[in-house]
Protein backbone atom coordinates (compact mmCIF):
# COMPACT_ATOMS: atom_id res chain seq x y z
CA UNK A 1 0.00 0.00 0.00
CA UNK A 2 1.31 3.44 -0.97
CA UNK A 3 1.50 6.00 1.86
CA UNK A 4 -0.72 9.07 1.54
CA UNK A 5 2.09 11.19 2.98
CA UNK A 6 5.73 10.17 2.68
CA UNK A 7 8.45 12.19 4.41
CA UNK A 8 12.10 11.36 3.74
CA UNK A 9 15.10 13.00 5.47
CA UNK A 10 13.25 16.30 5.83
CA UNK A 11 15.22 19.23 7.25
CA UNK A 12 14.68 22.94 7.81
CA UNK A 13 17.52 25.16 9.07
CA UNK A 14 17.08 28.84 9.87
CA UNK A 15 20.11 31.16 9.73
CA UNK A 16 21.29 33.00 12.84
CA UNK A 17 22.41 36.52 11.95
CA UNK A 18 24.80 38.57 14.05
CA UNK A 19 27.12 41.56 14.04
CA UNK A 20 26.66 44.98 12.52
CA UNK A 21 26.36 43.53 9.02
CA UNK A 22 23.81 40.92 10.11
CA UNK A 23 25.87 38.15 8.62
CA UNK A 24 25.15 34.49 9.16
CA UNK A 25 26.89 33.31 12.32
CA UNK A 26 25.17 29.96 12.67
CA UNK A 27 21.92 28.14 12.12
CA UNK A 28 19.00 26.70 14.05
CA UNK A 29 18.06 23.17 13.06
CA UNK A 30 14.28 23.42 13.52
CA UNK A 31 13.67 20.12 11.70
CA UNK A 32 16.56 17.73 11.19
CA UNK A 33 16.47 14.53 9.11
CA UNK A 34 12.85 13.53 9.80
CA UNK A 35 11.30 10.53 8.01
CA UNK A 36 7.88 8.88 8.38
CA UNK A 37 4.85 7.60 6.44
CA UNK A 38 1.14 8.24 7.00
CA UNK A 39 -1.54 6.08 5.39
CA UNK A 40 -5.21 6.88 4.75
CA UNK A 41 -7.31 6.54 7.88
CA UNK A 42 -4.22 6.64 10.07
CA UNK A 43 -3.31 9.16 12.77
CA UNK A 44 0.21 10.15 13.79
CA UNK A 45 1.08 12.25 16.82
CA UNK A 46 4.25 14.36 16.95
CA UNK A 47 5.22 15.05 20.55
CA UNK A 48 7.78 17.54 21.84
CA UNK A 49 8.34 20.59 23.98
CA UNK A 50 7.46 24.09 22.83
CA UNK A 51 9.86 25.34 20.16
CA UNK A 52 11.10 21.90 19.12
CA UNK A 53 9.92 22.32 15.51
CA UNK A 54 6.45 20.75 15.43
CA UNK A 55 4.79 23.77 13.79
CA UNK A 56 7.70 24.14 11.36
CA UNK A 57 7.25 20.50 10.35
CA UNK A 58 3.55 21.15 9.73
CA UNK A 59 4.28 24.16 7.52
CA UNK A 60 6.86 22.17 5.57
CA UNK A 61 4.42 19.34 4.87
CA UNK A 62 1.84 21.84 3.57
CA UNK A 63 4.53 23.51 1.43
CA UNK A 64 4.04 26.85 3.19
CA UNK A 65 7.82 27.15 3.61
CA UNK A 66 10.60 25.53 1.55
CA UNK A 67 12.70 22.75 3.10
CA UNK A 68 16.46 22.91 3.46
CA UNK A 69 16.62 19.31 2.36
CA UNK A 70 14.62 16.13 2.01
CA UNK A 71 11.48 15.07 0.18
CA UNK A 72 7.74 15.41 0.83
CA UNK A 73 5.34 13.31 -1.22
CA UNK A 74 1.55 13.43 -1.11
CA UNK A 75 -0.34 10.65 -2.85
CA UNK A 76 2.82 9.81 -4.79
CA UNK A 77 3.58 13.40 -5.90
CA UNK A 78 6.66 15.33 -4.77
CA UNK A 79 4.99 18.56 -3.63
CA UNK A 80 8.17 20.60 -4.06
CA UNK A 81 8.39 19.71 -7.75
CA UNK A 82 4.84 20.34 -8.97
CA UNK A 83 3.45 23.47 -10.63
CA UNK A 84 1.28 26.13 -9.02
CA UNK A 85 -1.97 24.85 -10.52
CA UNK A 86 -1.24 21.31 -9.34
CA UNK A 87 -0.31 22.61 -5.89
CA UNK A 88 -3.53 24.58 -5.66
CA UNK A 89 -5.52 21.45 -6.45
CA UNK A 90 -3.45 19.46 -3.96
CA UNK A 91 -4.10 21.96 -1.18
CA UNK A 92 -7.80 21.17 -1.35
CA UNK A 93 -6.84 17.76 -0.04
CA UNK A 94 -4.41 19.03 2.62
CA UNK A 95 -5.73 21.24 5.42
CA UNK A 96 -4.57 22.54 8.78
CA UNK A 97 -6.40 23.26 12.03
CA UNK A 98 -4.54 25.70 14.26
CA UNK A 99 -4.27 25.81 18.03
CA UNK A 100 -6.49 28.83 18.69
CA UNK A 101 -9.92 28.51 17.03
CA UNK A 102 -10.83 32.12 17.82
CA UNK A 103 -7.99 33.57 15.72
CA UNK A 104 -8.77 31.08 12.93
CA UNK A 105 -12.24 32.56 12.33
CA UNK A 106 -12.89 36.07 10.99
CA UNK A 107 -14.96 37.81 13.70
CA UNK A 108 -16.81 39.79 11.00
CA UNK A 109 -18.12 36.65 9.31
CA UNK A 110 -20.88 34.32 10.41
CA UNK A 111 -20.04 30.62 10.51
CA UNK A 112 -22.00 30.22 7.27
CA UNK A 113 -19.92 32.93 5.58
CA UNK A 114 -16.65 31.43 6.85
CA UNK A 115 -17.57 28.08 5.32
CA UNK A 116 -18.97 29.54 2.11
CA UNK A 117 -15.73 31.49 1.64
CA UNK A 118 -13.78 28.25 1.22
CA UNK A 119 -15.85 27.26 -1.82
CA UNK A 120 -15.61 30.76 -3.34
CA UNK A 121 -11.84 31.10 -2.91
CA UNK A 122 -11.16 27.65 -4.34
CA UNK A 123 -13.61 28.28 -7.21
CA UNK A 124 -15.44 25.05 -6.59
CA UNK A 125 -17.97 24.26 -9.32
CA UNK A 126 -21.03 24.00 -7.09
CA UNK A 127 -24.26 25.94 -7.37
CA UNK A 128 -25.36 28.09 -4.43
CA UNK A 129 -28.01 25.55 -3.35
CA UNK A 130 -25.36 22.81 -3.46
CA UNK A 131 -23.02 24.94 -1.34
CA UNK A 132 -25.82 25.55 1.16
CA UNK A 133 -26.51 21.82 1.36
CA UNK A 134 -22.81 21.04 1.79
CA UNK A 135 -22.46 23.58 4.62
CA UNK A 136 -25.36 22.03 6.53
CA UNK A 137 -23.83 18.59 5.97
CA UNK A 138 -20.48 19.80 7.34
CA UNK A 139 -22.08 21.29 10.44
CA UNK A 140 -23.83 18.00 11.11
CA UNK A 141 -20.57 16.08 10.69
CA UNK A 142 -18.88 18.06 13.47
CA UNK A 143 -21.85 18.13 15.84
CA UNK A 144 -23.12 21.66 15.18
CA UNK A 145 -26.74 22.57 14.49
CA UNK A 146 -28.14 24.30 11.36
CA UNK A 147 -28.87 27.44 13.42
CA UNK A 148 -25.15 27.82 14.10
CA UNK A 149 -24.89 29.05 10.49
CA UNK A 150 -26.13 32.43 11.67
CA UNK A 151 -23.78 32.60 14.67
CA UNK A 152 -20.63 34.71 14.82
CA UNK A 153 -17.43 33.45 16.49
CA UNK A 154 -17.97 35.51 19.66
CA UNK A 155 -21.34 33.81 20.14
CA UNK A 156 -19.83 30.31 20.24
CA UNK A 157 -17.98 28.43 22.96
CA UNK A 158 -14.36 27.42 22.43
CA UNK A 159 -15.40 23.88 21.59
CA UNK A 160 -18.03 25.05 19.10
CA UNK A 161 -15.50 27.34 17.40
CA UNK A 162 -13.03 24.48 17.05
CA UNK A 163 -15.79 22.32 15.54
CA UNK A 164 -16.48 25.10 13.01
CA UNK A 165 -12.78 25.26 12.13
CA UNK A 166 -12.70 21.48 11.63
CA UNK A 167 -15.82 21.74 9.42
CA UNK A 168 -14.01 24.31 7.29
CA UNK A 169 -11.00 22.00 6.96
CA UNK A 170 -13.33 19.24 5.72
CA UNK A 171 -15.22 21.50 3.29
CA UNK A 172 -13.26 20.46 0.20
CA UNK A 173 -13.20 16.76 1.08
CA UNK A 174 -9.74 16.90 2.63
CA UNK A 175 -7.82 13.63 2.74
CA UNK A 176 -5.14 14.83 5.15
CA UNK A 177 -5.52 17.24 8.07
CA UNK A 178 -2.73 18.59 10.26
CA UNK A 179 -3.86 19.56 13.74
CA UNK A 180 -1.54 21.96 15.58
CA UNK A 181 -2.44 21.30 19.24
CA UNK A 182 -6.19 21.57 18.50
CA UNK A 183 -7.23 21.19 22.14
CA UNK A 184 -4.64 23.46 23.79
CA UNK A 185 -7.05 26.41 24.12
CA UNK A 186 -9.96 24.28 25.40
CA UNK A 187 -11.03 23.07 28.82
CA UNK A 188 -10.85 19.36 29.60
CA UNK A 189 -14.46 18.55 28.69
CA UNK A 190 -14.28 20.31 25.32
CA UNK A 191 -10.83 18.87 24.63
CA UNK A 192 -12.14 15.34 25.20
CA UNK A 193 -15.15 15.99 22.96
CA UNK A 194 -12.96 17.34 20.15
CA UNK A 195 -10.60 14.35 20.34
CA UNK A 196 -13.58 11.97 20.21
CA UNK A 197 -14.87 13.88 17.17
CA UNK A 198 -11.51 13.66 15.40
CA UNK A 199 -11.26 9.92 16.02
CA UNK A 200 -14.77 9.44 14.63
CA UNK A 201 -14.04 11.52 11.53
CA UNK A 202 -10.79 9.63 10.91
CA UNK A 203 -12.69 6.36 11.07
CA UNK A 204 -15.79 7.33 9.06
CA UNK A 205 -14.18 9.55 6.40
CA UNK A 206 -10.87 7.66 6.12
CA UNK A 207 -9.04 10.95 6.67
CA UNK A 208 -5.39 10.90 7.75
Amino acid sequence: MTPLVEIRHLSKFFPVLGGLMHRKTGEVKAVNDVSFDIFKGESLGVVGESGCGKSTLARLILNLIPPTGGKISFDGQDINRIGKSQLRHLRRKMQMVFQDPHSSLDPRNSIYRSLEEVFKIQRVSLSQPQINERILELLGMVGLKPEHCRSYPHQLSGGQKQRAVIARALALTAEFIILDEPTAALDRANATAIMDLLRRLTRTLNVA
